[in-house]
């Protein structure tokens, strides 16, 4: 038994419950209530945020929506702060069973037309219910409808990095390939969602992701509207961020998806043996290249130890590609800006972690000139890094680039004109934020 406060219901919907009820986890016990979107917030120490993604959620401009908020046996504060809301929300206690185990118990007793996931130190816009439900009664035929996410920092900042995808279809091809969606970036009509489908237990990472793959399966239609509407917070203790648990998750998740899933009893036969088997070699090259940077970037170093032997046997000791490095590189210097708003000041760190960990292995092996790409990749971005503060400070003094002109625009045609050599081993952000800088430069001086 758990207890279960039920004490909101959306304005003008019927059968206001009392405070008092006592039921079992045991499923569904309400019918499901036309209009009403339900929020389902779980919390597993995250007390310090969980104000913020409640306000959101109860700060949005569509009118009938429910916010349940699922402690999945947090000992920290996350029960006082729920019941500061009184009767504003619903709240649910449970032992502790993971992310998937709290999205699960939040979903049997939603009582919505709509489901909604908000992670706890996440927050939305005020109009993305307001959008996505317009959108799903727009579409008869979608599933789900997804905005764009934006990436925010440890103190609720924006940072200049999101995603927002779009078309529409069911996506399973897309998704088989790495995770696509946020969680919080989707809203589900929940008559179409398949009932044997649920968020899997046993991952403790990318369960959301895997949870997709389910869905698009079965062939259900995801439909994408413009905007990037979730906030993604990250922060220090983001499980995102560690990094091994994150990889052999996404190796689980992966595999399911390029060969029969019997947790789905529905789907559509040309996903029923899952994607072409072909694609998992170049599958787990990406996320390799996803976890070895963001390692690398938070001074993981046991993780590079463990992971790249493996790796580089993956690439048949060969070395990465150039397009591998660039991922490596740039998810090390969003690794690195998601704890500190002037990053520049961490490259020179990264560099020496890459360097150190080169004289790790025998000289000639496959695991030295891999990081030795890695490092050559960081070498630039470094230089680059440094020209973009230099000329940032320039730009702010007149006469010391009227002095300059001609270099600047020299210097322009010619980052223009490198582009795609530059491009090889340094990430892309930064190429543009200094071909911006420059082109700003030239403008004002015309």
């Amino acid at each position: 038994m758990i207890e279960w406060r039920v004490t909101y219901a959306p304005p003008g919907c019927p059968d206001r419950m009392s405070t008092d009820n006592i039921i079992s986890d045991q499923g569904d016990t309400h019918a499901i209530r036309q209009g009403i979107v339900s929020v389902i917030i779980p919390c597993y120490r995250q007390a310090q945020y969980l104000p913020e993604a409640i306000d959101s959620a109860l700060g949005q401009t569509y009118p009938h929506v429910e916010v349940i908020v699922v402690n999945d046996g947090s000992d920290d504060d996350t029960e006082t702060v729920a019941k500061s809301y009184g009767d504003r929300i619903r709240y649910v206690w449970q032992h502790n069973r993971g992310l998937a185990g709290a999205r699960n118990t939040g979903v049997r007793h939603a009582r919505g037309e709509f489901l909604h996931f908000l992670d706890a130190d996440d927050r939305v816009h005020p109009q993305i219910l307001s959008i996505l439900v317009d959108a799903l009664r727009n579409h008869e035929e979608w599933t789900l409808a997804i905005c764009g996410t934006q990436l925010m920092d440890e103190e609720g900042r924006l940072l200049d990095r999101g995603h927002e995808p779009s078309g529409s279809g069911c996506f399973f091809s897309e998704l088989a390939r790495g995770p696509k969606f946020a969680v919080g970036t989707i809203l589900i009509r929940r008559a179409a969602l398949p009932r044997d489908i649920h968020f899997d237990e046993t991952l403790r990472a990318c369960e959301d992701w895997d949870y997709w793959l389910q869905i698009s399966r079965t062939g259900a239609i995801f439909g994408t509207v413009p905007g990037k509407m979730y906030y993604y917070r990250m922060h220090r203790n983001s499980m995102s961020r560690d990094a091994l648990r994150v990889f052999y998750t996404w190796e689980t998740v992966l595999q399911r998806a390029h060969r029969p899933d019997p947790r789905v009893l529905t789907p559509l036969p040309e996903y029923a043996n899952g994607a072409d088997p072909k694609e998992l070699g170049t599958c787990m090259e990406r996320a390799f290249a996803l976890v070895l940077g963001r390692a690398i970037g938070m001074h993981d170093t046991d993780a590079v130890k463990t992971l790249l032997p493996d790796f580089c046997r993956l690439v048949n000791g060969a070395g990465p590609t150039r397009g591998i490095v660039r991922k490596i590189v740039d998810e090390a210097a969003l690794a690195i800006g998601y704890l500190n708003e002037d990053s520049s000041e961490l490259w020179e760190d990264v560099s020496s972690v890459v360097f150190e960990l080169g004289h790790f292995w025998p000289a000639g092996s496959d695991e030295q000139r891999c990081m030795a790409h890695i490092a050559r990749g960081l070498t630039g971005a470094i230089a680059m890094e440094n020209k973009c503060r230099r000329l940032q400070k320039d730009a702010l003094r007149d006469k010391a680039l009227v002095q300059d002109r001609e270099a600047i625009i020299a210097e322009c045609q010619y980052w223009k004109e490198s582009h795609t050599r530059l491009s090889e081993f340094i990430p892309v952000r930064t190429m543009l934020k200094m071909r911006r800088i420059l082109l700003r430069a030239v403008k004002r001086l015309s």
